[in-house]
């Protein structure tokens, strides 16, 4: 299973990332992503699930946007110390958000 991370912008080491895509159905970023430096990330396509602790210890990020996905279910500890979060849109068909999604945030 892959995911497709398109970099829109770099720009004093800074990262944001839109993830778009029509045909995975989850999303799971076991990855060495920078966290540190990532401070936007969009979400659209058909995606419908975030896996639990996906965007955990992002301490930079700052918003995310998801109303354009088809996300029903937030797992666990998604967001959690993402302590610069600012703002978050979420889709209409939120079905689920578990446990501790935005501690510490």
């Amino acid at each position: 299973m892959s995911t497709h991370l398109n970099i829109i912008d770099i720009y004093n080491n800074v990262f944001n990332f839109i993830i778009n895509d029509n045909i995975i159905k989850k999303i799971s970023l076991y990855t060495n992503i920078p966290k540190d430096n990532i401070k936007f990330i969009e979400i659209f396509g058909t995606c419908i699930e975030l896996f639990d602790g996906i965007f955990q210890d992002f301490f930079n990020l700052k918003t995310i946007l998801l109303s354009n996905s088809n996300i029903y279910n937030i797992g666990a500890y998604c967001f959690n110390n993402c302590i610069n979060l600012t703002h978050i849109s979420l889709p209409n068909n939120i079905s689920s958000i578990n446990n501790s999604v935005f501690e510490n945030c």
